[in-house]
């Protein structure tokens, strides 16, 4: 089988928190423009199996500030624009964002590539975190919510360092494999845990990271220092060499450096893995 390219070096520019409002604002409202920007064409992208539109819709919002009939008239305004891209998470308005959500798709499923994601705290399934039980019974509490059998692009929105990074992984590949899923996300990771469940992944054959949502904008560009060339490395094949060492040794986890657990007697197995 040849290599699979790991992760894309596209990324979609979500909208959070204010920024949320301003684009629904925008996009539910006649708005003037010059006429060769109206006539522009959409770019698409491909992220893994998934052709998206460069420009996603963020659904946070939706259902809480922005009332279900509102969204409804934004989403159909952004897909008949050209866009193809909508992004929720289960903890958005405790699952009301995903609710919003469900009239809309059913009458615009196959217009649509939709994304949510898992982590923080919902009432359903309860709790918190990336416990493979967890992942799984979320998964399903998504699905019902949003009223679809198949979630497009299921996001990790953080990491969470009570639960291996290892165990994550195999939960999200048995849920690409189950057909729940058809591709895999992360959100919010910082580069080195990134690139070591990129890793993971591919030494496993498991389902890749496909698509990366960090914090990024004018003001927060931090994603700039290694996130971004991270995922422009791992998107091509001719360095892909640079993944496929062996996996750094059990002694060093990635929860332990998640915690600070990293103390004197671990120096040797640190210089080994900075040789």
């Amino acid at each position: 089988m040849p290599p699979r390219r790991i992760i894309t070096n596209r990324f979609i520019n979500y909208h959070q928190d204010r920024s949320v409002a301003a684009l629904t604002h925008v996009v539910g409202q006649r708005v003037d423009l010059p006429r060769a920007a109206r006539l522009r064409p959409v770019q698409l992208t491909a992220l893994g199996p998934l052709t998206v539109s460069r420009l996603g819709l963020g659904a946070m919002l939706m259902g809480g500030d922005t009332p279900a009939a509102e969204a409804h008239r934004m989403l159909d305004r952004f897909i008949d624009a050209g866009g193809t891209l909508v992004d929720t998470a289960d903890t958005y308005g405790d699952g009301e964002s995903e609710r919003t959500l469900a009239p809309w798709l059913a009458r615009r499923r196959d217009d649509v590539v939709i994304a949510t994601k898992v982590r923080f705290p919902v009432s359903d399934p309860g709790g918190e975190g990336l416990a493979p039980d967890r992942i799984r019974a979320a998964c399903d509490a998504s699905l019902r919510r949003l009223g679809i059998d198949t979630i497009d692009l299921y996001q990790v929105h953080g990491p969470d360092p009570a639960v291996p990074i290892e165990d994550t992984l195999a939960a999200l590949d048995g849920l690409v494999r189950a057909g729940k899923v058809r591709a895999l996300g992360a959100s919010n990771f910082p580069a080195w845990l990134l690139a070591w469940s990129v890793a993971v992944q591919d030494r496993e054959g498991w389902a890749p990271f496909v698509s990366l949502q960090p914090q990024y904008s004018l003001v927060e560009r931090s994603a700039e220092v290694e996130l971004l060339p991270f995922c422009r490395a791992a998107g091509h094949e001719e360095d892909r060499r640079r993944l496929e060492q062996p996996a750094p040794p059990p002694d060093v986890s990635p929860q332990r450096m998640l915690r600070g657990q990293l103390g004197q007697a671990d120096g040797p197995v640190l210089r080994r893995l900075r040789a």
